[in-house]
C-alpha cells in the first residue's frame, strides 16, 4: 500500500473535516511556469512522490522561504491550507510518512521546523484551495 488511497467511514470523514477547518493557514508554494498556471486554472493541487516527509504538497511560511525551498524554480503561489492536526517531525524528515498513516495516526498535516523555515506538507487536495499567484 503505498498510502494514496484510504477510506475513511462516515464518521471518521466528518471528524477529519471538522479538524481541517480549524486549523486554516495562508502558505505559499513555489513551482514551475507550467505547473503554476494548471494549478491556479484547475485550483487544485497533486501531491508529489518524495520529499522530507514522503509523497506531499509542500509549502513554506513565507514567499521568501520557497526560494531555497522548491524543487522547481518559478512563480510562488498563495494557498489556504487546511491543516486539521498536525505532526511536527524532526528536521531531518520522515520520508516514510504517507496519507493513510498519518490519518491512522490521527493526524492531517506534517510541520517540519527547518532551519531556513519551517515547511508544512499535506497529502490530499481537498487540503489546499483559494490557489493564486503572488505578484
Amino acid at each position: 500500500v503505498d498510502g494514496s488511497t484510504y477510506q475513511l467511514d462516515q464518521a471518521a470523514a466528518h471528524s477529519r473535516h471538522s479538524r481541517l477547518d480549524r486549523n486554516i493557514k495562508t502558505l505559499y508554494h513555489m513551482t514551475s511556469d507550467k505547473a503554476a498556471l494548471s494549478i491556479v486554472t484547475m485550483q487544485e493541487m497533486r501531491r508529489g512522490s518524495d520529499g522530507l516527509a514522503g509523497g506531499g504538497i509542500y509549502f513554506a511560511v513565507s514567499e521568501r522561504d520557497t526560494a531555497h525551498k522548491a524543487h522547481q524554480k518559478g512563480p510562488i503561489l498563495r494557498a489556504k491550507v487546511r491543516l486539521g492536526r498536525v505532526k511536527k517531525i524532526s528536521s531531518n524528515g520522515n520520508s516514510s510518512i504517507t496519507f493513510s498513516r498519518l490519518l491512522q495516526e490521527g493526524y492531517d498535516s506534517v510541520m517540519i521546523p527547518r532551519p531556513g523555515g519551517t515547511e508544512y506538507v499535506v497529502y490530499n487536495s481537498d487540503q489546499v484551495f483559494d490557489i493564486r499567484p503572488v505578484y
